[in-house]
């Protein structure tokens, strides 16, 4: 149907008015959705940042006014690049005590829209956008700049278990498009707002986008880690070395520190294979490509061959009398 209507002459399309028509009511319903989209809620009336459903609608008309327009111009269809939003995810602790926060809540504008046994979905009425929060110490916010950001991450770290944790943070682009199927199109999300369900999407690709960060703030530390023992093989091949002491017991529990989060990321497919599992298969293949993206099973690997390597270094030590 679509080629269909794009084989209009421009006879019927009354030359190009009906183009630049069309190019001007999806320049003002882009500003209108950009502004934000009152829906109601059983909690408040709150402002989304784009609703799902008009901005695939958005998505749909700019496709066809294109192609519409290169066939009355005779020229190439131009690459359609979708409209996108940010997707920010933060790994700030290991174990986040959902219960605990969702008592705190609502404040400034944010209440909880779901509760699950292992996440929170907040919402927030003023600035409009999505926060899924999960107990794995990681969180991930849809559609809200950076200052809200930063306010919320303020508030959630004054309730944080561990003090001086290396934080680390993944981001990615997503499009909301109904035409489309809900996909990991290169580096960007697609989100089709009915199939599955929009919630459900975002829910998935937030969890795997929260395994990625957690993922980069353990190899931060175990980057500094090895950088404390780098001197450690060099100093046991020293013949002259008269094996004296280092004075720094720290590594051994920073060691045991960084091996404590990979055990308490083993439900995450940290050690192996995950024990998160998916009610739905989609869902667990949404979680699969945004980790493919991020290369997950690969870093995973040679993070855990880093980590036996630093342990034999510090047992070798330890014999050898170079760790008291």
């Amino acid at each position: 149907m679509l080629r269909q209507f794009s084989k209009l002459t421009s006879k019927h399309l009354n030359n190009k008015r009906v183009v630049i028509n069309a190019f001007a009511f999806h320049q003002q319903a882009k500003r209108s959705v950009s502004a934000g989209t009152f829906v109601k809620s059983p909690k408040n009336d709150f402002r989304h940042i784009g609703t799902e459903k008009d901005a695939g609608a958005l998505q749909d008309l700019l496709r066809r006014v294109m192609e519409i327009d290169a066939d009355i111009t005779k020229t190439p269809i131009v690459e359609f690049k979708p409209n996108t939003q940010t997707c920010t995810a933060y790994c700030i602790d290991d174990e986040l005590l959902l219960d605990a926060m969702a008592k705190k809540l609502p404040f400034e504008n944010y209440y909880v829209s779901d509760a699950y046994d292992n996440m929170l979905h907040i919402s927030n009425t003023l600035h409009g956008g999505d926060i899924y929060l999960f107990n794995n110490g990681t969180l991930t916010f849809w559609g809200l700049d950076q200052n809200n950001q930063n306010c919320f991450l303020n508030s959630i770290r004054q309730q944080k278990n561990i003090l001086n944790f290396h934080e680390a943070k993944e981001t990615v682009e997503y499009t909301i498009d109904e035409d489309e199927v809900t996909d990991m199109k290169g580096d960007i999300m697609i989100l089709n707002p009915f199939i599955p369900s929009v919630d459900l999407s975002k829910i998935a690709f937030s969890y795997g986008l929260g395994r990625a960060a957690k993922l980069t703030s353990i190899e931060a530390s175990v980057k500094q880690f090895l950088i404390d023992i780098a001197n450690i093989p060099a100093t046991l091949c020293d013949s002259n070395n008269t094996k004296e002491a280092l004075n720094n017991r720290s590594l051994t529990g920073k060691l045991l520190f960084i091996q404590q989060r990979m055990i308490k990321g083993s439900r995450d497919g940290l050690l192996g294979t995950p024990d998160f599992h998916w009610a739905k298969p989609e869902l667990e293949s949404y979680v699969n490509k945004i980790s493919t993206r991020f290369d997950v099973s690969t870093r995973i690997s040679i993070l855990n061959k880093q980590l036996d390597y630093a342990k034999n270094v510090v047992d070798t030590a330890k014999e050898n009398s170079l760790l008291k």
